[in-house]
């Protein structure tokens, strides 16, 4: 049986609560209506008006088969470690939100490809990101406050795009060279004083931005 692909973008939705009803677009019983949330492969919430600042429990119990998950510009200020529920995700849209961090267990969704924080206020990762973040392909986190990555970071072995402009990071790990397959990276408009000499150690990077950053020489 094909998943469910559900957009409620400006939808004017101001409780989580109200998300089964309008997976409900059929008029179905309650009962069935869960069952069309437990087969629901995308959804797409960005930009409503939700009032509730965390993303609920209930939430991830009841769309365990999401493989896409966008949530842009609804003032999220918390995700709940529940999000390791999500076990097939793949896609997680996050941008334009409040988040000053991220759940610890974001780490165990294995089968994440693609993940954008990008407008938040986080300061910094989680410090074993990267470590169970094995499908990690593309990581956007411009416009926040981050001012380090930990050393964990540099265990995201396939990563190819990394776009973290106006960062708050002076340094890199040393490690960095670990991330073999970066075809494009961002590191723009930051504090950035000296790149780790693992960095020339990329082979596959073709595309570099460092710009507006306080380096006193170049690779």
């Amino acid at each position: 049986m094909a998943g469910l692909r559900v957009n409620l973008a400006s939808a004017g939705l101001t409780s989580f609560d109200e998300i089964i009803r309008h997976v409900n677009l059929e008029g179905r019983s309650e009962e069935e209506g869960l069952v069309a949330a437990e087969r629901t492969t995308k959804i797409d919430l960005d930009f409503n008006e939700f009032t509730e600042v965390h993303v609920p429990l209930s939430f991830c119990q009841e769309f365990r088969a999401l493989e896409e998950l966008s949530l842009r510009g609804n003032e999220i200020a918390c995700l709940p470690e529940s999000i390791s529920m999500l076990k097939n995700l793949k896609v997680l849209r996050l941008d334009e939100n409040c988040l000053t961090c991220l759940p610890v267990s974001i780490n165990s969704l294995e089968n994440l490809e693609f993940l954008s924080i990008v407008g938040n206020n986080i300061t910094c990762l989680p410090e074993d990101f990267g470590t169970g973040l094995r499908s990690l392909r593309e990581f956007g986190a411009d416009e926040n406050d981050i001012e380090r990555l930990p050393d964990s970071f540099c265990s995201l072995v396939r990563l190819c795009r990394l776009q973290v402009s106006h960062h708050c990071m002076e340094w890199l790990p040393e490690r960095f060279g670990d991330l073999e397959c970066l075809v494009a990276v961002d590191l723009s408009h930051g504090k950035l004083k000296q790149l780790p000499e693992s960095f020339s150690d990329l082979p596959q990077l073709g595309a570099l931005d460092l710009g507006y950053n306080e380096l006193a020489s170049a690779l």
